[in-house]
């Protein structure tokens, strides 16, 4: 959220720094003159905490859709027995205001990739879907799986990988 070379970033802290000492600091060759009031320090410290805040304040309130986060949980846990499994898995995507985005599950190693989907998000929140994976294992084997999801736009996220094994 903030950049330390951004000329904002830098007068903040400038002031802040500057309002602790009393002055007479220079800065990027600008020079602070002595503060002898502690009124005039008590400004100057709240205007640079002011200027650090204000893109938070415009991101969090003001900010356009986004996605916060991603998550994919297997819905039966990390073991399942069955030679021929449908394992259902929930996806859960956090978002910051009402729009649309994108994204795709992948399976396994990530060669196996679904179709892009796009999602209506109609609230700020979780938005939940589900869905499931045919898997087949031969008798006496034991199969490993694994999905996670990419988040494509408006801003791009990845999910941690839920693994599952699968036991004939």
């Amino acid at each position: 959220m903030w950049d330390a070379n951004s000329p904002v970033t830098i007068i903040a802290v400038s002031c802040i720094i500057a309002a602790a000492v009393g002055g007479g600091i220079q800065i990027s060759g600008h020079e602070m003159p002595i503060i002898n009031s502690k009124a005039r320090q008590l400004i100057l410290a709240a205007i640079g905490v002011v200027l650090l805040l204000a893109p938070y304040v415009q991101n969090s309130y003001f900010g356009s859709f986004r996605v916060l986060a991603a998550e994919v949980s297997w819905d039966s846990g990390s073991i399942v027995s069955g030679c021929n499994s449908r394992l259902r898995f929930t996806i859960k995507i956090t978002t910051r205001k009402t729009g649309v985005f994108t994204y795709r599950r992948v399976y396994s190693n990530g060669l196996v990739k679904s179709t892009v989907e796009s999602v209506e998000a109609k609230s700020d929140g979780v938005q939940v879907i589900e869905h499931s994976y045919d898997v087949t294992v031969a008798q006496g084997d034991t199969g490993y799986f694994a999905v996670f999801v990419e988040v494509l736009s408006p801003n791009e996220k990845v999910s941690d990988t839920a693994n599952i094994t699968v036991r004939c």
